[in-house]
């Protein structure tokens, strides 16, 4: 019995000491065995500190280049789970990172831009006996029909952030259709076409109101070919296609509200996946006034407007 009594309290002894060393060691499952957080000591190998370094230095002219680069992976995270997004910063404190920030930080950062636009053709055009207006613009011809201009254009900032100086090209066409007509008004059966296809390059200035709206001014010389073809003339005919260019000048306002900016959310997945710093929707007036055709009463002037969709690069 003395014997069975000292090996019974041996072993109490032995398990006593085991329980107290294995406490000092013992993790719960799914616990970080190694917190970086014990003891406050200070994070520095957590995956998110370069990315809030990043977003630091976003915020200035030079660190901009780390978004959409260096930062890819953490911004496909963050539409992942909401919680990535507040990470530890200096000294152990959060910060949290929204897409409004992003968004605002990508603000005016662009060097050029690529413009699609659509202008509603209102021009004024002159031509003997008004043959224009009578073959393109005749309401009781219902043959008559005048597309618009469809452009292309490529802005570069050559100066300036929030106040800048471009230069801008633009290429346009537009296609009109209708019956020819009779001295006494009368429609004939010759079908008319013309094609309109001017290009500008203009000099501008572009101001930003805040962060949601810039307003651009520009202009500059015009060329323009004028292309016709109708139907009444046999193939090899010298009047069947008229070919002939003239040139004057042009000048467009834009008033650009940022999507990105009205959109953080939209707009940093839009630089996640693309390199577009920036899109705009655009309200367009334009003017322009080009003659000195082969056919010298040929002249196409005025003022038209129209919408816009800009995207801008860095």
């Amino acid at each position: 019995m003395k014997n069975i009594l000292v090996l019974c309290l041996s072993l109490l002894v032995v398990n006593t000491t085991y329980a107290e060393v294995g406490d000092a060691n013992q993790t719960i499952y799914g616990q970080n065995s190694k917190s970086p957080y014990e003891n406050n000591e200070e994070v520095e190998k957590s995956p998110f500190v370069d990315s809030i370094n990043e977003m630091e230095s976003m915020q200035s002219d030079t660190g901009i280049n780390h978004v959409g680069s260096g930062s890819e992976e953490w911004l496909d995270k963050s539409y992942e789970n909401e919680d990535l997004k507040t990470f530890t910063g200096k000294q152990g404190s959060l910060t949290k990172i929204d897409d409004r920030m992003i968004a605002k930080a990508l603000m005016r950062k662009s060097q050029s831009a690529l413009m699609f636009s659509y202008i509603y053709d209102t021009f004024d055009y002159f031509s003997v006996n008004n043959t224009y207006a009578n073959t393109f613009q005749n309401e009781d011809s219902a043959s008559a029909f005048q597309m618009g201009y469809l452009s292309l254009g490529y802005r570069t900032r050559f100066w300036g952030e929030r106040f800048r100086i471009f230069g801008q090209f633009n290429g346009s066409v537009s296609f009109n259709k209708g019956k020819g007509s009779f001295q006494d008004g009368s429609l004939s059966n010759a079908t008319i076409k013309l094609w309109h296809l001017p290009m500008s390059y203009h000099m501008g200035a572009r101001f930003y109101l805040g962060r949601y709206v810039g307003v651009s001014a520009s202009a500059g010389p015009l060329i323009s070919a004028l292309l016709q073809n109708r139907s009444d003339r046999g193939d090899g005919a010298s009047d069947k296609d008229i070919r002939q260019a003239g040139f004057g000048f042009s000048g467009q306002v834009n008033i650009d509200f940022s999507m990105t900016q009205f959109f953080p959310t939209y707009g940093v997945k839009l630089k996640n996946e693309s390199d577009i710093y920036d899109m705009n929707v655009s309200l367009i007036i334009r003017t322009m006034n080009v003659s000195n055709f082969k056919n010298e009463d040929v002249e196409i002037s005025g003022t038209s407007f129209g919408i816009g969709v800009n995207f801008e690069y860095l």
